[in-house]
């Protein structure tokens, strides 16, 4: 193997950014669906909407592998895998769009007098073994972009998104350069579609660009005779094949796994409603702010993209593909258009990596930017490798998880400081309900603990879900459960219903799980539900006990010795940034100045002050915490300023 031919570059290219996503790569469970997604890997469940069922059966092999690891580091691996080998698939792309336009030729007419006929040259004066470096060193950029290295470092349903997105375009383009017009990786195109659909919906964003380059070969003319559309509709025939694997959703659902979202086994419609991902069709096409909001991240995160030296190849490389190639121009353009298009109109606050397609094509015209620069002098070729070495430092810091225990220590906080038995309703699941899900259900981590995730509350499914995992919880609340259920149902099903009774009936429910409970069992909540909802538990005490709430009817009720070791977790902070961050910092913050004040009341002043340095620790600039601290400090020494 030639070690500057394009197979030797292409393990080259995986192995390399292999070895980084693995230094990089994050220990344990990480914000927001990485709990629930390892959760369901490893226990062959149901995922959330759309269910991605590819990912599912894939993970869960991968996490039978015996690898001496923990699960969920070996979940995390599972990432790093996929990302690691979309890069070499990436770099054949380039590699034969580069080569398709260097094999180009335009006439020209002779400079010389006695030359009378035009003469053909090469667009670009690049040969093969330049291409194969230029390539190499776009794939690494690509593997370094800072959207596309997140999704490597944690359990993510993207990283097998983007390696099944760069074999479709691979497949597609190779097949539309083919001088034949063989079925065979036609078919191969369609099956890995319905593949990667029955991964994320968001494959379908390929469709626009994927039938462009079908009825339009590259340097040949439109072609939608009808034996073209004949031959495109047997296609369906593997897309459907590959779409079959949602039949592994009620088919598993039925079986009654631990992680069963959706119980889409109910009915077909409760399939369809998982599986078109209803719950979250609300936040598309959200208006004008959006949108605005969606382009400013998507700007903004750009350069990062690049290595701040390639977004002046993509620009160079747009103009210059219109010169050399329209139907490769509009192929990548209406990729890049229709991604963008519909990502910025999608309200999510992580929309960042809906944008992978969009920059999948423009790291693609930065390749052939690279390549028409170089061609006109092949000395400067090697120079590019700076391209990717640049992305690779400038994004070192903000894609390093190696050491980020900030989830697993939020929920260690949280959940050990709570009393043997204890019920907790808690609407965090960003920060630690779904991380929480995968400790006690698959390490065992405290099993006594019962969680009541609030906001799922409002699905039918989880009704059933928390009856099966805490019957101890629902089972004098059967009617209370019913009536909210009878009114929940009309909206999941598009029927009329009444939003204030909705309401009303759901807040009269979780009423009933505490009343019935308290006395019986500790019962908490988290922060979180006295802002978003002041009805649930109005009429009980709220003391402070760690990170929770203990609901007591007693005013004098003790604030108990707290144990927060908070060094581990102010370090991972430094892991990271983003909203997720900000926010666990946030709440950290406010639950420390609760201590502290809760603390004031009692006259435990030097808990107060204990407290509200801990406030401070996490976040220096906490106005709160600053008055706190000053305030019982003035009641320790009343002589003080």
């Amino acid at each position: 193997m030639k070690l500057t031919g394009r197979p030797f570059l292409s393990f080259l290219s995986f192995i390399i950014t292999f070895i980084v996503y693995v230094i990089t790569l994050a220990p344990d469970v990480t914000f927001t669906d990485s709990g629930e997604l390892a959760g369901v890997c490893v226990t062959l469940g149901i995922a959330h909407p759309t269910g991605y069922p590819l990912f599912t059966l894939l993970g869960h092999l991968w996490s039978l592998m015996p690898l001496p690891f923990a699960k969920i580091y070996t979940m995390n691996l599972f990432s790093a895998i996929t990302v690691a080998a979309s890069v070499p698939v990436f770099l054949n792309i380039n590699y034969i769009i580069l080569a398709y336009i260097s094999d180009l030729r335009i006439k020209t007419s002779g400079k010389k007098k006695k030359q009378k006929k035009a003469v053909e040259k090469p667009l670009m004066k690049i040969d093969k073994k330049s291409i194969a470096f230029i390539s190499f060193t776009v794939a690494l950029m690509f593997g370094f972009a800072t959207t596309v290295w997140a999704q490597a470092v944690a359990i993510e349903v993207y990283g097998l998104q983007m390696l099944m997105a760069n074999i479709i375009l691979f497949l597609a383009l190779k097949s539309s350069m083919a001088e034949d017009d063989s079925m065979k990786l036609q078919y191969l195109t369609a099956l890995f579609l319905g593949l990667a659909l029955a991964n994320h919906l968001q494959s379908v964003w390929l469709l626009p660009a994927l039938l462009f380059i079908y009825f339009k070969k590259p340097g040949k003319q439109f072609d939608i005779s009808n034996k073209r559309i004949n031959m495109l509709l047997l296609l369906f025939i593997p897309i459907l094949f590959g779409l079959s694997l949602y039949l592994y959703l009620p088919l598993r659902s039925d079986s009654g796994p631990i992680f069963n979202w959706g119980d889409v086994a109910r009915g077909f419609d409760k399939l369809l409603y998982h599986i078109q991902g209803k719950q979250y069709q609300v936040w598309m096409f959200s208006g004008a702010e959006v949108w605005k909001g969606n382009i400013g991240k998507f700007l903004s995160v750009l350069p990062y993209e690049f290595g701040f030296i390639g977004l002046i190849a993509f620009v160079y490389g747009f103009f210059k593909c219109y010169k050399y190639s329209r139907d490769i121009f509009f192929f990548l353009s209406i990729l890049i258009l229709t991604c963008f298009v519909f990502a910025i109109n999608y309200s999510i606050h992580d929309i960042e990596v809906y944008f992978l397609l969009s920059f999948i094509g423009m790291i693609i015209f930065a390749a052939i930017g690279f390549a028409a620069f170089t061609s006109s002098n092949s000395k400067l070729t090697p120079y590019l490798i700076a391209v990717p070495i640049i992305s690779l430092i400038i994004n070192f810091g903000s894609n390093n998880r190696s050491g980020d225990y900030t989830v697993p220590e939020y929920t260690k906080i949280l959940v050990d400081n709570l009393d043997s038995n204890a019920i907790i309703i808690s609407a965090q699941w960003d920060y630690w309900c779904s991380a929480f899900w995968y400790k006690q259900k698959v390490e065992g981590y405290r099993t006594d603990v019962s969680l009541v995730e609030k906001e799922l509350l409002r699905r039918t499914w989880y009704l059933g879900q928390l009856e099966k995992w805490h019957p101890e919880i629902t089972g004098q609340c059967s009617e209370e459960m019913d009536i909210f259920h009878e009114e929940l149902e009309k909206f999941e099903s598009e029927l009329p219903y009444d939003n204030a009774e909705i309401q009303r009936r759901f807040v009269a429910m979780i009423n009933c799980f505490i009343d019935k409970n308290y006395g019986h069992r500790p019962v908490y909540i988290t922060m979180d539900i006295m802002q978003t909802d002041p009805d649930i538990a109005k009429d009980y005490l709220k003391i402070p006990q760690g990170f929770a709430l203990r609901l007591e009817k007693e005013s004098n009720f003790p604030l108990s010795a707290a144990h927060i070791d908070i060094s581990r977790f102010k370090e991972s902070l430094s892991y990271g940034s983003g909203h997720l961050i900000d926010g666990i910092r946030n709440i950290t913050t406010a639950n420390f100045v609760n201590i502290g004040r809760y603390a004031l009341s009692l006259g435990q002043k030097a808990v107060a002050e204990q407290a509200f340095n801990m406030a401070i620790d996490i976040d220096p600039y906490s106005r709160l915490a600053k008055q706190g601290l000053i305030q019982a400090r003035q009641q320790t020494n009343p002589a003080s300023p």
